[in-house]
Formats: C-alpha cells, structure tokens, sequence
C-alpha cells in the first residue's frame, strides 16, 4: 500500500491540502474487506472541490498500474490493492 499512499501524499502537497488517512485497518468494514487485511485505506475529500476530487482520481490512475481499485465515496475515497490483477505479488 506503501506507493499509493505516497502518490495520494505526492498529490495533497500539489494542492496545498492536508492528506488524511481516516480509516485503515481499524473501524467498522464489510466482513470480508481488504481494511481487514491492510490492503485497503481510505483518505478523507470533504475539503477537496469538485474539480480537485476529479483530477484526483486522474493523478492516482496515471502514476499507478492498474493493481489499485480507486473509489471515490461521498466523503472519502476508497483506495484499495487487487492482487487478482497485479504482476506484482505486493505493492
């Protein structure tokens, strides 16, 4: 997980926003969720605007392979690692 979060990092430093990471392997996740087994995370939006949440996902998408499952949710976005799809065994 350790490059997707340096690319979110990499990203909230361009824009002058504070980078949080508001749920990783703790909180309340569906049963069988990547959370649970640290290949998931969820990084906050609520103080990105539209634009800066669209270009965003673009940033993330361009500097990544497609290993990574991005979901943007209503107040967060939900990133997460698909070893079904990767080369690499772990990120």
């Amino acid at each position: 997980m350790f490059p997707a979060m340096i690319v979110c990092i990499d990203y909230f430093d361009s824009i002058n926003k504070d980078f949080t990471i508001t749920s990783g392997d703790d909180s309340k996740h569906l049963t069988n969720s990547k959370h649970y087994i640290g290949l998931a995370f969820d990084v906050r939006s609520r103080e990105l605007s539209d634009i800066e949440k669209f270009n965003f996902r673009i940033y993330f998408t361009e500097r990544l392979d497609n290993c990574f499952y991005f979901l943007q949710e209503s107040d967060h976005f939900h990133i997460q690692y698909d070893e079904s799809v990767s080369e690499t065994p772990w990120p």
